[in-house]
């Protein structure tokens, strides 16, 4: 085609996007997505799996709901303080699911647990489920969290004393507003809240201990050091509070345990953090 120059008109050809096909995806990378859709479904199924074992069924997660255990069939309502109920249900998804004290491991079965420090009766309720035979103790000194320690543990046969445990006997005061977690108690020749030592603990339970369980912000400093019926525990599961000795750290926990004829098993303690985690076992 001719303008009127008499010089052929070109008309450039359009430009068409052509559309590129992605590659297939490589053998490998199939075969890690499906082992990660997998794990996904294992993961859930075992999280639902384990709940179920007491007494917590749900078909989706947003149905999800601790309101109540299961233990041996007795059904337990969970009632939280005012605040807590959050806080308080992750911990005790800490202590079931995560096995955060090492229940599922103990070999042999304790006979005899002594819980120090213990709030409105988490550890106890798992540690019945675990162990449905045993003699359990729990000691707690909060006056605030009797109306819900008790109601969870008196079904299932848990004897609860409302008394702080220490290297000597006398009175004490509740101290602490960050939540019942975190409460501890400090001498008061005035105070309302009873101790007693823990050798008056273990004699109350027979004299001996398969399992103690101690979680008592910063106490457990006292009873470790000056306790002589520490001698007659078998396992030690703790939380220790580097936060109460200051200047301590992981090793002088580690030495004190071990200055108790206990063998440690785990020490476990996250960087930056002032308190960790101990399982630990008479050789």
């Amino acid at each position: 085609m001719k303008d009127g120059s008499g010089r052929v008109k070109h008309h450039a050809a359009p430009i068409v996007a052509k559309k590129v096909s992605p590659a297939p995806p490589h053998g490998m990378e199939i075969a890690i997505a499906r082992a990660v859709k997998i794990s996904g479904l294992l993961f859930q199924m075992r999280f639902r799996w384990r709940w179920a074992q007491i007494g917590v069924r749900y078909r989706r997660s947003r149905e999800f709901r601790l309101d109540h255990l299961k233990i041996h069939g007795q059904r337990v309502p969970l009632t939280f303080p005012e605040g807590e109920k959050a806080t308080l249900e992750y911990e005790l998804g800490q202590i079931y699911f995560d096995d955060c004290y090492h229940l599922r491991r103990l070999r042999p079965k304790p006979a005899r647990i002594l819980d120090i420090g213990g709030n409105v009766g988490m550890f106890s309720l798992i540690a019945r489920h675990r162990f449905p035979r045993a003699l359990i103790h729990t000691y707690e000194p909060n006056p605030r969290l009797q109306p819900y320690i008790r109601p969870h543990l008196d079904p299932l046969g848990v004897k609860v004393f409302a008394e702080a445990v220490g290297h000597h006997a006398g009175t004490v005061a509740m101290a602490g507003e960050a939540g019942s977690l975190f409460s501890t108690v400090v001498p008061d020749n005035t105070g309302e809240v009873p101790m007693i030592t823990f050798d008056t603990a273990v004699q109350r339970i027979g004299g001996e201990v398969g399992l103690l369980k101690l979680d008592c912000e910063g106490a457990e400093w006292d009873i470790l050091e000056n306790s002589p019926a520490l001698d007659e525990v078998r396992t030690l599961t703790m939380e220790y509070h580097l936060w109460a000795r200051p200047g301590s750290t992981r090793a002088d926990i580690r030495a004190l345990v071990e200055k108790r004829g206990l063998r440690i098993r785990t020490n476990e303690q996250r960087p930056g953090e002032h308190w960790g985690m101990l399982l630990a076992t008479r050789a």
